[in-house]
């Protein structure tokens, strides 16, 4: 097994070390207070991610970690006898190249207080957290199957610091967050810390906002912590910072990494939200429920015309039969009965629906809202038989595995459904399509849809980590998220900020906690996903907001530059 020293030149090769190493092995050149350390190479590991998924191609994800605790490492002699002078209790850190993303912040595992004897244990167990993460990363690369990507593995002394935490550049700004011993519960979410902004730069002359930080780290910490994020800035481009300071006055540098670039961020308010009228709630709810081409064509017109009580209630209709006998008949039915209702609601004027829902994303949202609580308004029978007749075409596409569910219909294209009935094709090949355009619809809508709940809905407050606006479904995870099925642009909202989330936020469209801080890792994931991010909500006032609802879905408006959650309470 290729093994080297921190301070070899090998190190500094991401592909070989690994990005955390990597960096580490920069900044111990440039003279900055890094931790010697040895490192596994990134090639030790891909025989035994190799075996790990030949057995995982019968058996699933827990049976190749298993593979990977099974696997025999060979001799380590030559890694034993280095770490041997590392000390008694050791460090053992995930070291992948992935981690030059700040989408990987967290994801994958390290060990601490590993004894010399304990080293194949925690060496196989750091390979192991890399195994779920190929969701992750077929998420991020768009592909079926992700890349074979190895693990180094990073052995240093374990240090028993009696404060920690990160520090991160920005201007002639730092922030500095801070916790008692170590940083492991800080980025993991765990611990809030206490959080410090510091200007001044270089200079002597420094300024320190945050009593509590001050409190509990000493000014003289907080601005040695400065300088070590300065300079880690001014020689190896990095603005961010893990470090920890020990009870003799040594603060080492745990990690430095460069913030991802942001992407562009979902515009504000489309209009001054005291004027949007309460019956706008009605079009939030049910163009999210149905956005795509075939809903917003034959179903919103109906449904939205009127804004009536009908409307509020189309979203309760119950599952109907699996495979449907006539299904071809009750789709051309269903398209009779779209457009009858469309032409009379609309006064013979078929192209005003579109006209109309192009105005509210447009911008002219009151002026759209007022025109359609001006419309008359479908009978309750005639909209629960449209809706019927839909549901039987849906569940009929759903148990032929035409599609995955229900959703995944309103994002047909109208001329497709009829080839997708008729024609012999499995394995949900038009979600495809649907799911594409569901989601495209689903982001042009978004806007109106913050507006609206920002509107409308009642605010929580909390503190703001990453800024923009979204608005989706509240998705409610108490805990792992094991066995989860994620709603489509959804509001993920949880307890924590825990790494294990991290696989979520690519199809979420912003995150709220109750707890955490800006410094743990799920943060950075989300921060590099340009994902409007709230922490610190408070549980007692969001969760009965959110059950109000009952069992259907609750918008939430997201802003994260205000740090406010909106919830849209209203269930008439």
């Amino acid at each position: 097994m290729e093994v080297f020293w921190l301070s070899d030149e090998a190190s500094l090769d991401c592909s070989v070390a690994g990005a955390k190493a990597a960096g580490l092995a920069s900044a111990l050149r440039l003279g900055l207070p890094v931790l010697p350390g040895v490192v596994l190479a990134v090639s030790a590991s891909l025989p035994a991610l190799a075996a790990a998924c030949v057995r995982g191609a019968s058996s699933g994800p827990h049976a190749e970690k298993l593979a990977i605790m099974e696997f025999d490492l060979g001799e380590l002699d030559d890694l034993a006898a280095q770490v041997a002078s590392l000390g008694k209790t050791l460090v053992v850190r995930s070291s992948s190249p992935l981690e030059s993303s700040a989408a990987y912040a967290g994801v994958f595992t390290s060990y601490l207080g590993v004894g010399v004897d304990d080293i194949a244990t925690a060496i196989r167990g750091v390979w192991a957290s890399a195994v779920p993460q190929r969701v992750v990363t077929c998420e991020l690369t768009k592909r079926d199957t992700a890349p074979a990507v190895g693990m180094a593995v990073l052995v240093q002394p374990e240090v028993y610091p009696t404060l920690s935490g990160t520090a991160h550049v920005h201007g002639d700004q730092v922030t500095v967050v801070v916790v008692k011993g170590s940083p492991a519960p800080l980025l993991s979410g765990w611990a809030r810390g206490e959080t410090a902004r510091v200007t001044g730069g270089v200079r002597s002359a420094f300024t320190v906002c945050g009593e509590s930080a001050v409190a509990l780290a000493g000014a003289a910490v907080l601005k040695d912590v400065v300088r070590l994020a300065i300079e880690v800035q001014n020689t190896l481009g990095d603005d961010h910072i893990e470090w920890a300071a020990t009870e003799d006055g040594g603060l080492f540098l745990l990690q430095a990494k460069r913030s991802a670039v942001r992407a562009p961020v979902a515009p504000g308010d489309l209009e001054p939200v005291s004027s949007i009228p309460s019956a706008a709630a009605v079009v939030a709810r049910l163009t999210y429920a149905f956005a795509g081409p075939l809903g917003e064509t034959l179903l919103l017109p109906a449904v939205l015309a009127g804004l009536t009580s009908e409307a509020r209630s189309v979203e309760t209709v119950p599952t109907g039969p699996a495979v449907h006998p006539n299904a071809q008949a009750e789709w051309n039915h269903a398209q009779a009965v779209a457009h009858q209702l469309r032409e009379r609601l609309w006064r013979g004027e078929i192209h005003d629906s579109t006209e109309t829902f192009a105005q509210m994303r447009g911008g002219d949202l009151i002026d759209a809202v007022s025109r359609l609580e001006r419309l008359p308004a479908a009978g309750s029978h005639e909209v629960a038989e449209l809706l019927r007749v839909f549901y039987v075409i849906a569940d009929h596409l759903v148990a032929t595995k035409v599609i995955a569910d229900r959703a995944d219909f309103w994002g047909l294209p109208v001329d497709l459904v009829a080839t997708l009935l008729n024609a012999d094709i499995s394995g949900e090949a038009g979600s495809v399509v649907a799911r594409r355009n569901r989601e495209r619809a689903l982001r042009r809508w978004e806007p109106v849809l913050h507006t609206i709940v920002r509107a409308t809905g009642t605010v929580v407050s909390g503190e703001a980590a990453c800024g923009g606006t979204a608005a989706g479904p509240a998705v409610v995870v108490p805990g792992l998220p094991t066995a989860f099925v994620p709603a489509p642009r959804m509001v993920l909202i949880a307890p924590r900020p825990i790494p294990q989330l991290a696989q979520l936020l690519w199809g979420a469209s912003a995150l709220v906690t109750f707890g955490g801080s800006e410094a743990a890792h799920l943060v950075e994931v989300a921060r590099s996903l340009a994902l409007p991010t709230v922490l610190g909500c408070d549980a007692e006032q969001l969760m009965p907001l959110l059950r109000a609802g009952g069992a259907a879905e609750v918008l939430v408006a997201v802003d994260g530059t205000r740090g406010t959650v909106t919830v849209d309470v209203c269930r008439e």
